[in-house]
C-alpha cells in the first residue's frame, strides 16, 4: 500500500488534534453535572383544589403549563418526560407523601408512562413518619429502590429528607434516627442493594447532628432570602443568587457531601391568601442561565472528581407554579426557561455568560426586569 504526501500531512493533522484535545480536556476538565428538579404533584383532581387559587387562575394565569392546570393524565406524564430529557434534565425528585395516595399520583403515572426509562427519579420524604410506620415505609421505599430507572449514585439509591428536623423530633432524637436509618440500611443490603444515599434537606448550620443521624449527603428544597418588609415588594433576581451563593460557600469543608439547589424563581402571592408583607423575585430566562451556570461552575470548582455524589445539581422546580419556581413551558414563554437550563448545561464551566459576574463569585446586582413572566 502506497501513501501520498497528502495523506502523511492529513494524519499529521489530525494526531496534532487530538493531542491538543487531550491536552486542552485536561487543563479545563468538565465536571459530568447531572441536573435534576424537584416535581410537585398538586396539580391533579384530587389536590388542586386547594393549589388551584382564584389568583393563579386570573392574575396569575400566565404561569398555566401549555397542558392546563391539570397534569393528572399518561399523556401530560408522556409530554412532561419528553421534555426534561430533551433539554438535559436527567432525574425528577418527586415530592412523596407517605400517607396521602393523591400526592403520589404523578409518581405513579411517571411509572406507568411507555418512556419513563427517559427519565430516572428519586423520592424527596415531605411527610412526617412515626417509629411504628416506619418498617412499612421501609418496605415501600425499597420497592421504589428496585425500580430500574430509580436514580442512583455509584450504584446506590438517592433518598431526600425535606423536613429531617421534623424527623428527629418525630423519632425521639438523633439515635434513634440512626438506629431506624440503619434498619433501613440492613434491609437494602438483604435485597441487593449495597448502600442507600441520604440527603437532609437544610441551611448550613449545626450540621453534625445529621452525621450522627445517618445523613450521608446535604442538600435543601429552595434558598430564599427574607426581607423585614412592611409591604409586598419585588426583588432583582440577582439579590436570590447571591443569598445562594452565601450559602453554597458555606458548605464548602461540610462533614457530609453537598448538592446545590438552584432556586429558580420565588413568587408565592398567588399562595399568600393571607396577603402577609412578603418578598418575590423578577426573574428571566436569561436569569435562571446564569444562576444554573453558576451552580455548575461551584460544583466544577469544589466538588470535581471528589467523591460519589457530588456532581448532582438540583432546580427547584420543574412544577412549583403557585410558589414562583417552575420551568414548565407557557403560552407566553414557550419553551424558554427550559431552553435555559439546557445552554447553561451544555456551556463549558469556565465559560462566563456575557462577562457577568453572576456567574461565579460575587452575583453583580442589577434592576429588576420589566417582566417576570
Amino acid at each position: 500500500m502506497q501513501y501520498s504526501l497528502r495523506d502523511f500531512t492529513l494524519g499529521w493533522t489530525l494526531f496534532l488534534g487530538l493531542v491538543a484535545g487531550s491536552i486542552n480536556a485536561d487543563a479545563h476538565p468538565r465536571p459530568a453535572v447531572i441536573v435534576g428538579a424537584y416535581y410537585f404533584d398538586g396539580w391533579n383532581h384530587q389536590t388542586a383544589y386547594y393549589h388551584l387559587t382564584k389568583l393563579l387562575t386570573t392574575r396569575f394565569a400566565y404561569r398555566k403549563p401549555i397542558w392546563g392546570w391539570y397534569d393528572n393524565t399518561e399523556a401530560i406524564m408522556r409530554e412532561q418526560i419528553n421534555l426534561c430529557a430533551d433539554h438535559d434534565i436527567a432525574f425528577w425528585a418527586f415530592d412523596w407523601y407517605y400517607k396521602t395516595v393523591a400526592n403520589n399520583n404523578a409518581l405513579h403515572l411517571y411509572l406507568k408512562a411507555s418512556n419513563h426509562n427517559r427519565l430516572k427519579f428519586c423520592l424527596n420524604i415531605c411527610s412526617s413518619i412515626t417509629p411504628t410506620e416506619w418498617k412499612n415505609c421501609s418496605r415501600r421505599l425499597l420497592v421504589y429502590f428496585k425500580q430500574p430507572t430509580y436514580l442512583r449514585q455509584h450504584g446506590q439509591p438517592l433518598l431526600i429528607v425535606y423536613d429531617p428536623g421534623r424527623l428527629l423530633r418525630s423519632f425521639g432524637g438523633v439515635a434513634a434516627m440512626r438506629s431506624a436509618f440503619g434498619r433501613l440500611q440492613a434491609k437494602a443490603e438483604k435485597a441487593g442493594i449495597h448502600g442507600i444515599q441520604i440527603a437532609a434537606c437544610t441551611g448550613p448550620g449545626h450540621l453534625n447532628r445529621f452525621v450522627r443521624a445517618g445523613y450521608t449527603l446535604l442538600t435543601s428544597y429552595n434558598y430564599r432570602p427574607t426581607f423585614n418588609v412592611l409591604h409586598s415588594k419585588p426583588e432583582p433576581y440577582s439579590a436570590l443568587m447571591a443569598y445562594s451563593r452565601k450559602i453554597f460557600d458555606k458548605f464548602v469543608g461540610a462533614p457530609l457531601p453537598y448538592i446545590p439547589v438552584i432556586t429558580t424563581g420565588w413568587d408565592w402571592r398567588p399562595w399568600n391568601l393571607h396577603h402577609r408583607p412578603s418578598t418575590w423575585f423578577i426573574r428571566t430566562p436569561r436569569d435562571v442561565e446564569r444562576f444554573v451556570r453558576m451552580g455548575v461552575r461551584w460544583i466544577y470548582h469544589y466538588y470535581y472528581n471528589k467523591g460519589p455524589a457530588r456532581h448532582l445539581l438540583l432546580l427547584y422546580a420543574w412544577n412549583e407554579n403557585g410558589e414562583g419556581g417552575w420551568l414548565t413551558p407557557t403560552a407566553i414563554r414557550g419553551d424558554a426557561y427550559l431552553d435555559a437550563v439546557q445552554r447553561a448545561v451544555a456551556a463549558p464551566p469556565n465559560e462566563a455568560v456575557g462577562g457577568s459576574p453572576a456567574y461565579y463569585g460575587r452575583a453583580g446586582a442589577r434592576p429588576p426586569a420589566k417582566s417576570a413572566n
